[in-house]
């Protein structure tokens, strides 16, 4: 549990991270499932350093990003 607090405090710390989880988190309330697609707008520096990190591919360029999400995402 104690790996668990520290990775949920990680990316509650980490402002890059916050539209990706809101995403998530709006796509669960709306259908009940973490899966489809995801798309994440006007990114901001932070976030796309944090995210292409996160997803190991370069979005130093991207204004938004589309990434599919599947239940097993985490």
């Amino acid at each position: 549990m104690k790996e668990l607090e520290e990775a949920v405090n990680y990316f509650k710390q980490n402002e890059g991270y916050t539209k990706l989880f809101k995403n998530i988190r709006n796509k669960y309330i709306n259908s009940g499932e973490i899966k489809g697609n995801i798309i994440i707008t006007n990114l901001t520096d932070i976030e796309r350093q944090m995210l292409s990190g996160l997803m190991k591919k370069d979005y130093s360029r991207n204004k938004q990003i589309t990434r599919r999400i599947i239940k097993n995402i985490f």
